[in-house]
Parts: C-alpha cells; structure tokens; sequence
C-alpha cells in the first residue's frame, strides 16, 4: 500500500475522526487516498477516498485557505492609531494608562492594548473580507448539503432493492415457478432494479 509523509500540511485535510487523514494535492501519486495518522510517524494508506469524504476534504481544504487568506491580511494593526489609553486583561478586566502606571508600557507588551479607535479603511477591508468568506461557507455548506441530501436518497433506493429482493426470496420460497404470486414477484422486482438504474 502507498505510504507518503505528510511534510505539508497544505496537501493533507484531517477527517473528522482526528485519527485519518485526505491526500487532496492532484500532483501527488496518491490523490484521494486516506491515510492513517501514526504519532511520530509516517502515516499508511488505507483506501482510496469515498466521493462523499473526497467533498469534505475539498470543503474543508477551501475553508482553511479562506482562514489563511483572512489571517494574513488581517493581521494586529500597527501602532499608527496612536498611543494605546488602555490594556485588557485575560480575565476581561480593563486598566487605563492611569491605573497601570509606570508599567504601563510592559502590560501593552503582554496583554492586549486598547486605543481610542480604529481607522475607519481598515474597518470597511474587515467586513468586506469577512462578507467573502461567510459566503464561501455558505456555498460550501450548501455543496455538503446537496450530498448529504444525495447519500440519504440512495441509501433509501438500497433499503427498497433491499426490501424488494427479500420478498422476493420469500415468494420463491414458498411458491411455483410460473404461478401468479411468483411471477408478480419477479415483475415488481425486475421494475425496482430498472426504476433504480435509471439515470435522474
């Protein structure tokens, strides 16, 4: 089986389960695989990725670039907005200029520094890029959606074929080749499978 070392995270998506990840870089020999995570380790593959986890990988894949994108852009504003008037703590407490002191310059360093406002392009850039993304994520959750909706009709058209070749099994059983109940077995079964093959 294909072992590849996972050296980029960019090419591998983690599954929901934290424990497989997804091969998603199409220039890899092993596009679409999944791969077992060993701690310390190289991962081994296990199977060739299921279409339904191949949309997954690629929805999540999208979304972490979104967050790469907005993460650099948006990075601590530098001190162009003035001198910072107060600092808030971890523990949501607010101490001015004032309050702090002579330490006040070294509490701006290690906990978060707060000014009289933010410049007003930098706001607007904000919201843009964040209206971007949440409608990348919506796209995104609609995609997930349309398949989950797809994997629930064909598990139910697998539960019917199901359903339809048990009763069939049971009418053979206790019937005679060629009496009435045997052949509308055969029938309703034979129209299942062709119902279900038809493309949509």
């Amino acid at each position: 089986m294909p072992t590849e070392k996972p050296s980029d995270t960019e090419n591998w998506v983690s599954c929901d389960d934290g424990i497989h990840l997804i091969q998603i870089n199409e220039n890899y020999s092993h596009y679409g695989w999944v791969f077992r995570k060993i701690e310390g380790g190289w991962p081994y593959s296990v199977r060739k990725a299921t279409e339904h986890e191949m949309a997954h990988a690629k929805a999540r894949q999208h979304l972490r670039a979104g967050a790469a994108q907005v993460t650099a852009q948006y990075q601590p504003a530098e001190q162009h907005q003035g001198e910072p008037v107060a600092v808030l703590y971890a523990n949501g407490s607010v101490l001015t200029k004032a309050d702090c002191g002579d330490s006040f310059e070294i509490c701006c360093k290690v906990e978060t520094p707060l000014y009289t406002h933010a410049d007003a392009g930098e706001l607007e850039l904000a919201r843009k890029m964040l209206r971007s993304v949440q409608r990348r994520e919506e796209k995104w959750a609609l995609l997930c959606e349309g398949r989950n909706n797809q994997i629930a009709t064909l598990r139910a058209q697998l539960a019917e074929q199901e359903h339809s070749a048990r009763e069939l099994l049971r009418i053979i059983g206790m019937s005679v080749q060629g009496s009435a109940a045997y052949n509308r077995a055969v029938v309703a079964f034979h129209d299942s499978l062709n119902a279900d093959t038809e493309p949509n």
